[in-house]
């Protein structure tokens, strides 16, 4: 054999043929059974989907039909959730608030509300907790003193 010369192994008879170089491409190779497709037909149907749009899984091909209608089959039992619009099985929908959500907006209302408890105050609301908290703090004083005062006179009554 010359270097010009590439072997094609057939595999319906198992026997080694000679090409030329200008022939070894995907089409030589196929025109001598080296590479052949497995067909592409519809695991559930059986129809075929050779240069059709079809879907695959682990199972196989779908054809488009078959597809859909398994979706929507799976989906009979689903509804979205109320606040996010997700599709989840009824069962998984939970009761809140008059309202019908899935697991994950559950959780995020209850740690919204968990961080709620604690409210922040900015601006003129701070300043003005801060004025009532300090006359509070100033009237408490000013009673202290009087007390203070009156008693280093004696004009405290004797059950003081």
């Amino acid at each position: 054999l010359s270097q010009s010369t590439f072997l094609v192994f057939d595999l319906e008879d198992d026997s080694i043929l000679k090409a030329h170089p200008a022939l070894a491409n995907a089409a030589s190779i196929k025109m001598f059974g080296e590479l052949k497709e497995k067909p592409k037909v519809c695991c559930h149907c059986g129809k075929d989907l050779t240069g059709k749009k079809r879907f695959k899984d682990s199972v196989g091909y779908w054809c488009e039909a078959c597809h859909y209608s398994d979706k929507n089959e799976g989906m009979a039992n689903h509804k979205p959730c109320d606040a996010c619009g997700r599709y989840v099985e009824i069962k998984k929908l939970i009761a809140y608030e008059g309202i019908k959500i899935c697991t994950g907006c559950m959780a995020e209302r209850k740690s919204r509300n968990r961080k709620s408890r604690w409210r922040v105050t900015f601006g003129s609301e701070h300043e003005a907790h801060e004025k009532r908290t300090v006359m509070v703090l100033l009237a408490v004083a000013v009673f202290l003193l009087l007390i203070m005062v009156f008693a280093s006179m004696g004009w405290l009554p004797a059950w003081m």
